[in-house]
C-alpha cells in the first residue's frame, strides 16, 4: 500500500459517511446442523454503517444489470470486512439481498464495495 491508496481509502470513507444513507449490513452465516430435524439454523449479525444507495437506470435494466425494485449500494471497503453474496441490507424497512459485489481498487488495496441487491 501507498500512502496515496490510503489517502483515497480514508477519503472515500469520509465522504460517504458525510453524505451517504443509513444502512444495516447483516451478516448471514451458516448454524450448525441439527441431525433430528434435519435443519441448519442460519445465525445473523448487524453492522450499521453509511452507504451511497442508487435506483438501477433505465439501461442497466434493459441490459440485464440490476432488477426492478433492487438498489445499488456504494459503502467504503476501509475497515470492512467483504460482503458476501449470502449477506443482506437493510434501508428503513425494506430488506435487499446482495446479488453482486462489484471492487474498486487503488492499487491493490479495495476502495469501494458496490452491492448490486434485489428486494425481498
Amino acid at each position: 500500500m501507498s500512502a496515496f491508496d490510503d489517502e483515497i481509502a480514508q477519503t472515500a470513507k469520509d465522504t460517504i459517511a458525510e453524505f451517504g444513507a443509513s444502512v444495516t449490513l447483516i451478516r448471514v452465516s451458516e448454524g450448525s446442523y441439527d441431525p433430528a430435524t434435519g435443519t441448519t439454523t442460519n445465525t445473523e449479525t448487524s453492522e450499521a454503517l453509511k452507504a451511497v444507495v442508487e435506483d438501477y437506470t433505465p439501461w442497466e435494466l434493459q441490459n440485464g444489470l440490476g432488477v426492478v425494485g433492487g438498489k445499488k449500494f456504494t459503502c467504503a471497503a476501509l475497515g470492512l470486512t467483504i460482503p458476501l453474496l449470502t449477506d443482506k441490507i437493510t434501508l428503513g424497512t425494506d430488506t435487499f439481498l446482495i446479488a453482486k459485489n462489484e471492487t474498486t481498487y487503488s492499487g491493490s488495496i479495495p476502495i469501494l464495495y458496490v452491492l448490486g441487491t434485489t428486494k425481498t
